[in-house]
């Protein structure tokens, strides 16, 4: 099952899915916000090395299962392998868009 989804999405997950950092952090707002393992990044250069950790820590990899719009953001429910206890597992991502950016991320 193909799932659609929007341009800034879609390029965060393939530049997931690619290990690679920069292309991670191109898919956000110059002022975009990640809130992850309970901590907050602000700003594209921020992102980016929230993404280089991530990449370098975790290898993983995200498959989208499932994608709705709901109060004006996307909720991408996505299977996520990689180098961590109890891989593989299903986590849901909450995106705010904008300009074809993505303004916020949310994992959870």
């Amino acid at each position: 099952m193909t799932v659609s989804l929007p341009k800034g999405i879609d390029a965060y997950i393939a530049g997931t899915n690619a290990h690679e950092p920069d292309a991670i952090a191109q898919a956000f707002a110059e002022d975009g916000i990640v809130h992850d393992e309970g901590k907050v990044q602000r700003g594209r250069a921020a992102i980016t090395e929230w993404a280089r950790d991530t990449v370098n820590k975790y290898r993983m990899t995200m498959t989208p299962l499932a994608a709705a719009e709901k109060d004006g953001k996307v909720v991408v429910k996505a299977r996520v392998e990689g180098t961590f206890p109890g891989s593989p597992i299903e986590l849901t991502f909450n995106f705010e868009l904008g300009d074809g950016a993505i303004k916020s991320l949310k994992v959870g």
